[in-house]
């Protein structure tokens, strides 16, 4: 039996179990396509990056289909912007997703029914054992056993410096516990106090796990890693 899980709530609590759905569907890559007048074919610009995802998943629901089906019309109402999506059938995995679009029943009776839900997912299929942290003492590597260039979240214990690889960077004397620095958004704070004056790397960058080994180098520092592995 397969069941959803959105935004921390198990749809198993509205009676309804996955019949459909393209949970694992990759992601498309955003490309711009240029024509050439006299020129066969097209030129294909890689932008970078994937788009979203239309995910789509048909529940089964079954029991009070009024108490049921309200139910579950309330919670997606009230669930505002990315929210982490999983199905039981892969429960190494999980997605970022909204739902914004209108909750549409199919034809049902009193003991049951069905209804198609429509989400916008992020390209990314994200494992769950990349959310474990690596902690570094010393010298040493970590693996990323994906084909993605990972974005992780690093936490900083003292000053000094690090690398990643061949990127390295500089932690300047502070007072605060430990500075995290979020390579996807590229900030660096301890709680809510921006700590980006005490950061500096060569060539202005944030640390990446490339897929494969990637060393890890410490002076004066520990860290603690959080990888975010995904896939597309």
């Amino acid at each position: 039996m397969n069941h959803l899980v959105f935004n921390g709530k198990d749809f198993a609590d509205f009676s309804a179990q996955v019949l459909k759905s393209n949970f694992l569907q990759g992601g498309e890559r955003d490309v711009t396509t240029f024509n050439v007048l006299g020129r066969s074919g097209a030129f294909i610009l890689d932008n970078n990056r994937f788009k979203t995802v239309p995910y789509t998943v048909e529940l089964g629901v079954i029991g009070n289909m009024q108490i049921n089906m309200d139910a579950m019309r309330s919670f997606l109402a009230s669930s505002k912007g990315m929210c982490r999506i999983e199905e039981s059938q892969t429960p190494d995995i999980y997605r970022m997703a909204a739902f914004h679009k209108s909750f549409n029943p199919n034809k049902y009776d009193h003991l049951n029914g069905t209804v198609k839900l429509e989400f916008t997912a992020q390209p990314q299929r994200w494992l769950k054992s990349g959310e474990t942290k690596v902690s570094f003492t010393s010298n040493g590597s970590i693996m990323n056993p994906t084909g993605q260039t990972a974005h992780p979240l690093i936490r900083v214990y003292g000053h000094g410096s690090f690398m990643v690889g061949n990127l390295e960077v500089t932690i300047a004397e502070h007072t605060q516990a430990y500075i995290d620095l979020d390579c996807d958004v590229m900030l660096a704070y301890c709680g809510a106090t921006r700590m980006g004056s005490y950061v500096s790397s060569t060539s202005h960058e944030f640390p990446e796990l490339h897929p494969g080994t990637n060393g890890i180098t410490l002076n004066g520092v520990t860290l603690e890693i959080t990888p975010r592995w995904f896939e597309i």
